[in-house]
Protein backbone atom coordinates (compact mmCIF):
# COMPACT_ATOMS: atom_id res chain seq x y z
CA UNK A 1 0.00 0.00 0.00
CA UNK A 2 1.45 3.62 -0.99
CA UNK A 3 1.33 6.13 1.95
CA UNK A 4 -0.58 9.57 1.92
CA UNK A 5 -1.06 11.79 -0.58
CA UNK A 6 0.41 14.87 -0.44
CA UNK A 7 -1.45 17.38 -2.83
CA UNK A 8 -4.20 19.72 -2.49
CA UNK A 9 -7.14 19.51 -1.10
CA UNK A 10 -10.61 20.67 -2.26
CA UNK A 11 -13.87 21.13 -0.50
CA UNK A 12 -17.11 21.39 -2.87
CA UNK A 13 -19.51 23.66 -1.68
CA UNK A 14 -22.48 25.95 -2.63
CA UNK A 15 -21.92 29.66 -4.05
CA UNK A 16 -23.44 31.57 -1.35
CA UNK A 17 -26.39 33.61 -2.98
CA UNK A 18 -27.59 30.98 -5.18
CA UNK A 19 -30.91 29.06 -4.76
CA UNK A 20 -30.28 25.66 -3.95
CA UNK A 21 -30.83 22.91 -7.43
CA UNK A 22 -32.89 19.80 -6.97
CA UNK A 23 -30.77 16.74 -5.86
CA UNK A 24 -30.54 15.00 -8.67
CA UNK A 25 -28.45 17.65 -10.23
CA UNK A 26 -24.26 17.33 -9.15
CA UNK A 27 -22.35 20.03 -7.67
CA UNK A 28 -19.40 19.05 -9.82
CA UNK A 29 -18.10 16.56 -11.77
CA UNK A 30 -14.67 15.25 -13.08
CA UNK A 31 -14.19 16.05 -16.93
CA UNK A 32 -9.98 14.72 -16.62
CA UNK A 33 -7.97 12.66 -14.03
CA UNK A 34 -4.39 12.31 -14.45
CA UNK A 35 -2.32 10.62 -11.72
CA UNK A 36 -3.23 9.50 -8.38
CA UNK A 37 -6.38 11.23 -6.91
CA UNK A 38 -8.82 10.35 -4.09
CA UNK A 39 -12.17 11.42 -2.91
CA UNK A 40 -14.49 11.45 0.20
CA UNK A 41 -17.97 12.06 1.48
CA UNK A 42 -17.18 11.88 4.54
CA UNK A 43 -13.98 13.08 5.28
CA UNK A 44 -12.58 9.70 6.38
CA UNK A 45 -12.68 7.01 3.75
CA UNK A 46 -11.11 7.92 0.52
CA UNK A 47 -11.43 5.69 -2.97
CA UNK A 48 -9.92 6.70 -6.07
CA UNK A 49 -11.41 9.04 -8.55
CA UNK A 50 -11.92 8.36 -12.27
CA UNK A 51 -13.51 10.57 -15.43
CA UNK A 52 -17.35 11.37 -14.85
CA UNK A 53 -17.70 11.09 -11.09
CA UNK A 54 -19.87 13.13 -9.54
CA UNK A 55 -19.35 14.81 -6.45
CA UNK A 56 -22.38 16.22 -4.12
CA UNK A 57 -21.52 19.69 -1.66
CA UNK A 58 -19.31 18.52 1.34
CA UNK A 59 -17.19 16.20 -0.64
CA UNK A 60 -13.37 16.37 -0.26
CA UNK A 61 -10.90 15.76 -3.19
CA UNK A 62 -6.98 15.19 -2.92
CA UNK A 63 -4.45 15.03 -5.47
CA UNK A 64 -1.09 13.41 -4.82
CA UNK A 65 2.26 13.90 -6.55
CA UNK A 66 2.43 14.56 -10.10
CA UNK A 67 -1.29 14.22 -10.15
CA UNK A 68 -3.88 16.54 -11.61
CA UNK A 69 -7.89 16.97 -11.58
CA UNK A 70 -10.64 19.10 -13.69
CA UNK A 71 -13.56 19.14 -12.16
CA UNK A 72 -16.50 20.76 -14.12
CA UNK A 73 -18.79 23.21 -11.71
CA UNK A 74 -22.44 22.94 -13.09
CA UNK A 75 -24.10 25.71 -11.15
CA UNK A 76 -21.11 28.50 -12.50
CA UNK A 77 -20.10 26.58 -16.00
CA UNK A 78 -16.41 26.78 -14.61
CA UNK A 79 -14.08 24.29 -14.69
CA UNK A 80 -11.29 23.82 -12.49
CA UNK A 81 -7.92 22.55 -12.28
CA UNK A 82 -6.68 20.94 -8.84
CA UNK A 83 -2.97 20.44 -8.50
CA UNK A 84 0.20 19.47 -6.14
CA UNK A 85 1.74 23.12 -5.86
CA UNK A 86 5.35 23.00 -6.98
CA UNK A 87 8.39 22.39 -4.79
Amino acid sequence: MRGPLHGHFAFISAAAGHAQDSTDQPSAMTVAVRGKCECSEDGITFTNVDRNHIFEQGATIRTGENARLDLFFRRTGTTVRLQPAPK
